[in-house]
């Protein structure tokens, strides 16, 4: 009987051997970024330019189709535009867009929430330069949105908006209409260029303080209905809500 049992386990752990190796493995496929990166939306960032300072570029890619803009900073407030089908390459981790002003291809690296343009080859820039085109996903709620102060007197509140066809910035200082550029460099980074505006004299130093919050921020965030901007060092210059005054410039 005692025989009889060692032999009966033996044989169940064969058997048990041999179902566990006749058991399919479990295949772990590579990561497909057009299936598997949420890759579709805006994207912002500078590239360097010969003749400028750098080239603003704005990316967005929608369903099968995209829109690429790109303005020299500093030279015009005009930009080249150009639009047309998403392609990828066959392993589906390569877009292919075709660049609004040198009429190539352009090949980019897909990541979570950025893009990177490589060369033909699908390398990256060697060195430091790099850095410079990586495009960063941006929240599109900065463009379009109307912005207010808290708790601002309702006639005199200062009030922006951040315009995407023109990359201007314009509203109400509390006490004079203005207008200028801004860049997104990506990453949630922002420069606020030089600013006009009309000459009506201001009792007091705000409009001057909000101004200077302005050329100062070097960072935004948008919480749910507020915008967050900050200097350098990461300290908030600015906070505003959204609002309703006009329309997108």
């Amino acid at each position: 009987m005692k025989y009889t049992l060692v032999i009966s386990f033996l044989c169940l752990s064969l058997m048990a051997c041999k179902s566990a190796k006749e058991l399919p493995l479990e295949e772990t496929k590579p990561s497909v970024a057009k299936t598997d990166v949420n890759w579709k939306g805006t994207y912002s960032g500078i590239a360097p330019c010969a003749d400028c300072s750098g080239s603003q570029h704005l990316i967005e890619l929608e369903g099968n189709g995209y829109t690429w803009k790109i303005w020299n900073i500093g030279k015009s407030k005009s930009f080249t535009e150009g639009e047309g089908k998403i392609d990828w390459d066959t392993t589906g981790n390569i877009l292919i867009l075709k660049h609004p002003s040198l009429k190539s291809k352009a090949y980019f690296k897909v990541g979570k929430d950025y893009i990177q343009q490589v060369d033909a080859n699908l390398k990256a820039v060697p060195g430091d330069y790099q850095l410079q085109y990586l495009f960063y996903k941006t929240n599109p709620e900065i463009f379009g949105t109307a912005w207010i102060e808290i708790g601002g007197d309702s006639l005199r509140a200062k009030k922006m908006q951040f315009g995407k066809k023109t990359m201007q910035v314009g509203g109400f200082s509390g006490c004079n209409r203005f207008n200028g550029s801004f860049e997104l460099a990506g990453n949630h980074k922002i420069r606020i260029g030089k600013i006009s505006s009309t000459k009506m004299a201001c009792p007091d130093a705000t409009e001057g303080n909000f101004f200077k919050a302005l050329y100062t921020a070097n960072y935004y965030e948008i919480r749910k209905d507020t915008l967050i901007l900050s200097n350098g060092q990461e300290q908030e210059v600015l906070r505003m809500i959204q609002t309703e005054f006009e329309s997108e410039k």
